[in-house]
């Protein structure tokens, strides 16, 4: 025996569950490590952006002190008259030491008359620069580094008078100083980051025990299934891909296990069905060669052992056609066929079968019934089917009642009995190989093959049509099939 230990997939470092877990945490990872760099940055900008609009407020508004008439021109003719040289120095050591910054005033030429802790000719290059571009655009950082000794953050003012820039205010504070009003704000980003990625990890161990929990689940109930164990069924959580795979799990098991009850009943069945003639024939077979059958008699145990031999041939017969069936290798002669032809036929041959002690049979066909497009042979073979089945289980007189009426969508075939009907339980099998509903619908001694009704399912599946039975128990049965008009709606 081949051993089926190898046969399945190795055993990784890596299961699932780690895999699923893994690339979650890398997402969770990579995600808020790159919110916090962009959030980084931008908290940066903003910062940047914040201190200059502070600054050049600060610059402004020494500008617009600077441009009140004779300010500046008293400043850039004698730094002393009128006391205004010591009036502005206030005004530009308060500004400086409330904004953090370092603040120098030009005058024309790039002469730098006042500043705010640093020496006035140590900026004037960087000033004179300014005036020189005619544009606060050419104030930066680097410029400011050179002059001041540290990168810093630099924003300006011109100075007009009559149109034209006669002077400017340039403010430069440490970019250091800058960013450190940022630093609380940076911190509360990085403990939110932290606590973000241990809430990833939290919700990735938990997302990866939710998909693979049931996939282990169906695993086992595989190697159980494996085992013979077809009761097996996994719990179908949510409608997601997940619980649609559990929920298709569940009934290919339950298909499964119909299909291997039906296989065991079937070979039971088949076992029953073959071993009540055998051992019939080898009881007789006995009895003749021991002599106990007297020579008068030999003659009918013969025929008996005859009889038993066509039905177990019979059996075997039926069985190969319903499998052909089954399986669509049966290939159909349609054509027009006449209904009332086929129903005649049918009922002229029960009538044969029964004799005159069996119970009667009655065929109504309304006018004009018409043709189907259907195998007249497979038809009269499930016509007499059903006959036979109604007449075996109808006590005389009957009667059994054969009718055919016309559909919108084809034609209808009935076959009526007065017999003893079948429970409600029952009704849904007994198109079943060798189901018997009930004690009162057992076959009796002689009977049919118990492949009847199933090798008419058949007949009528492969025809594209349907059948089906009525029956209310102590008032009788009625069996019926309805085909289809006939190709492309041809009646």
């Amino acid at each position: 025996m081949t051993s089926l230990a190898g046969t399945g997939p190795r055993r990784r470092f890596w299961s699932l569950r780690w895999k699923v877990f893994g690339a979650f945490v890398l997402v969770s990872l990579l995600a808020p490590v790159l919110a916090a760099a962009i959030g980084q940055h931008l908290l940066a900008g903003a910062v940047l952006a914040q201190t200059r609009v502070h600054l050049r407020g600060t610059a402004t508004s020494i500008a617009r002190v600077l441009e009140r008439p004779g300010v500046l021109a008293a400043l850039e003719r004698h730094p002393a008259a009128a006391g205004v040289h010591s009036r502005m120095e206030t005004v530009v050591q308060v500004a400086g030491q409330a904004a953090g910054a370092t603040v120098a005033v030009a005058v024309s030429g790039g002469r730098v008359v006042l500043s705010s802790g640093r020496d006035p000719a140590a900026l004037e290059p960087w000033v004179h620069q300014v005036l020189r571009d005619g544009s606060l655009s050419a104030v930066g950082s680097r410029r400011a580094a050179a002059v001041l000794g540290y990168p810093a953050v630099v924003a300006a003012s011109d100075v007009r008078a009559h149109g034209r820039v006669v002077g400017a205010v340039v403010v430069a504070r440490p970019l250091r100083e800058a960013r450190r009003g940022a630093a609380f704000a940076q911190q509360l980003l990085l403990r939110s980051w932290a606590a973000g990625i241990l809430l990833s990890l939290l919700l990735g161990v938990a997302l990866a025990a939710g998909i693979t929990r049931p996939l282990r689940a169906m695993a086992q109930a595989v190697e159980a299934i494996s085992g013979g164990d077809f009761r097996q069924r996994v719990l179908v959580g949510p409608a997601d891909e997940v619980g649609l795979l559990a929920a298709a799990f569940n009934r290919m098991a339950e298909r499964l296990d119909r299909v291997l009850s039906a296989r065991r009943e079937l070979l039971a069945a088949i076992s029953h069905e073959l071993r009540t003639p055998l051992t019939s024939v080898q009881g007789f077979v006995s009895a003749l060669r021991e002599g106990l059958i007297a020579p008068e008699a030999a003659e009918r145990t013969y025929d008996i052992i005859e009889g038993e031999i066509f039905r177990l041939r019979r059996l075997i017969d039926d069985l190969f056609e319903l499998a052909k069936l089954e399986a669509g290798q049966v290939t159909l002669s349609l054509q027009e066929a006449p209904v009332a032809e086929m129903v005649e036929a049918a009922a002229e041959r029960a009538r044969v079968r029964v004799g005159r002690g069996g119970p009667e049979i009655a065929v109504e066909l309304p006018a004009g019934v018409g043709n189907v497009w259907a195998d007249p042979d497979r038809i009269f073979q499930v016509l007499d089917n059903l006959v036979q089945n109604a007449t075996r289980f109808t006590p005389p007189p009957g009667p059994v009642t054969l009718r055919a009426s016309r559909l919108p969508s084809g034609v209808r075939f009935e076959v009526e009995d007065v017999g003893p009907g079948i429970a409600a339980a029952d009704r849904e099998r007994v198109f079943e190989r060798f189901y018997t509903a009930e004690p009162s619908r057992s076959r009796p001694a002689g009977g049919g093959t118990g492949l009847g009704l199933a090798i008419a399912r058949e007949i009528v599946r492969a025809h594209g049509g349907t059948i089906g039975v009525e029956s209310t128990p102590g008032r009788g049965s009625r069996f019926w099939f309805e085909l289809p008009g006939g190709p492309m709606g041809r009646s």
